[in-house]
């Protein structure tokens, strides 16, 4: 008789504890949840410009930092004519332009809008060295940190060109089917148009071969 209730026993205890298991999302041992990885997120260019000041300065002056002015009516006039675009349209809310003329939208802490996140507003750094939430973290520890340190946590260089083409390609209407100047052939074009200078830095980061500093470096020799 006791080891027939015991049985019932056991039994009706396994039936608790698959149903407790069911119910808490649980799993059994040895089926442990994998640790999901932080996702990066975008800080914004403030981030950036406390301490690369000169690279701010001249990127700001740049098309990259203004290409959210070139979706307002009456700007571009002309080349939009071209490209089969109203130039007394505003654009700027324009979900098929912002993801090029922003930074990070639709991703997890990327542009909203222009009040609410002014600093995402353009091609900004991120948009080229990545969403910094996580490396930023590591590059600000140390003025001796490497860059290859940074790399595992989102931290994207050197820029490329496969980086430019995200946005400049055959899917714009701004491409070399509607004008040649609009085609991107190698780095040392995207050093010459667009981004920002590239300056000497203080310390040592372990500069990684093939960088867009390195290119300019070279061409001075």
């Amino acid at each position: 008789m006791k080891k027939y209730l015991v049985a019932i026993i056991m039994v009706w205890g396994m039936m608790l504890w698959v149903r407790v298991m069911a119910e808490t999302g649980a799993k059994p041992t040895g089926e442990a949840k994998k640790e999901e990885k932080p996702v990066p997120t975008y800080k914004g260019f403030s981030a950036c410009k406390m301490c690369h000041k000169a690279q701010y300065d001249s990127w700001s002056k740049t098309r990259m930092a203004n290409a959210l002015e070139s979706l307002k009516p009456g700007t571009f006039v002309e080349e939009k004519k071209k490209a089969g675009l109203d130039p007394e349209k505003d654009y700027t809310t324009d979900p098929n332009c912002l993801s090029c003329h922003t930074t990070g939208y639709k991703k997890p802490g990327g542009y909203v809008d222009q009040k609410t996140t002014p600093n995402l507003v353009g091609v900004t750094c991120e948009a080229c060295h990545g969403p910094s939430s996580l490396w930023l973290k590591e590059h600000m520890k140390s003025k001796d940190h490497k860059i290859a340190d940074l790399l595992p946590l989102g931290f994207n260089y050197p820029g490329s060109l496969k980086d430019c083409q995200n946005c400049h390609n055959e899917k714009s209407p701004f491409n070399e089917k509607l004008d040649k100047k609009y085609v991107l052939k190698s780095d040392k074009d995207t050093l010459t148009r667009a981004v920002h200078s590239h300056e000497t830095l203080k310390n040592d980061h372990g500069e990684i071969k093939g960088s867009l500093f390195q290119v300019k470096e070279e061409e001075k020799k």
